[in-house]
């Protein structure tokens, strides 16, 4: 028996199902942190300073916290930007 037949056979015991559950609640959260970040960037600096945020803030928040950053952004910064209303981290 080689070593890649040993290897394939160890694999084989693995359930496919909580594998691939959790490579798209993955796949789920990271396309998540890519769109906060991707709204973060592409909104105008006016739309920031108007809201009394700070743009680079958040852009390192999202970066720095991953899909926390993305949370924390969607829930407190959107918002703001949206309305012009200042909340959240300056």
């Amino acid at each position: 028996m080689s070593i890649t037949q040993t290897a394939v056979e160890a694999t084989n015991f693995l359930p496919m199902g909580p594998v691939l559950a959790f490579g798209l609640v993955g796949l789920v959260l990271f396309l998540v942190w890519v769109w906060a970040l991707i709204d973060a960037l592409q909104k105008p600096d006016g739309q920031w300073a108007a809201a009394g945020q700070s743009k680079l803030l958040w852009v390192l928040l999202i970066a720095l916290l991953g899909v926390l950053g993305a949370i924390l952004y969607f829930a407190m910064a959107r918002p703001a930007l949206r309305n012009g209303v200042a909340q959240g981290p300056r």
